[in-house]
């Protein structure tokens, strides 16, 4: 998932929880700076188990963290989540460059490293071809939640 899509997620979930939008800001903040901790960490992890090894342990963990978003409704265990979800997702996309480095030659690195790293940008519109009505912030966000787990696991 990308950190766009993530956002929106972690933005909007405490607000429909009754917290408040600046609260959701607060747990992307803390999103994104775990997202870049997590980049480092994932970059030695890459360096130990290889890169595609490293695509799926974070997209597994990636999916985990998302699931917790739905049984946590307390503002501390909210915070806790979006940590870890911060932790889970940064180094997914520079996995991506190291898998392209480890398995095709060096000729063709810097054409396969930007299609693959276009590829979140380019299955959006397949995700997102209809328009939707505003959602009340009281309606069950499960099928959300599903539907971006499921579209995480087909772009992977």
């Amino acid at each position: 998932m990308e950190a766009r899509a993530a956002g929106a997620v972690v933005l909007r979930h405490p607000f429909n929880l009754g917290y408040g939008v600046a609260r959701g800001a607060e747990m992307l903040s803390l999103m994104l700076a775990c997202g870049i901790v997590s980049r480092l960490v994932s970059g030695v992890i890459c360096d130990h188990i290889g890169g595609l090894r490293t695509l799926v342990l974070g997209s597994v963990l990636q999916g985990l963290a998302l699931l917790l978003f739905l049984p946590f409704d307390g503002l501390a265990s909210l915070y806790v989540v979006s940590a870890l979800f911060g932790l889970f997702q940064g180094g997914i996309v520079p996995s991506y460059a190291i898998i392209v480095r480890e398995h095709f030659p060096p000729a063709e690195a810097g054409a396969r490293v930007g299609t693959v790293r276009n590829m979140p940008v380019h299955r959006l519109p397949l995700f997102r071809c209809r328009p939707r009505p505003y959602r009340l912030p009281c309606r069950p966000r499960l099928p959300r939640f599903v539907g971006s787990l499921v579209a995480g696991c087909a772009g992977f």
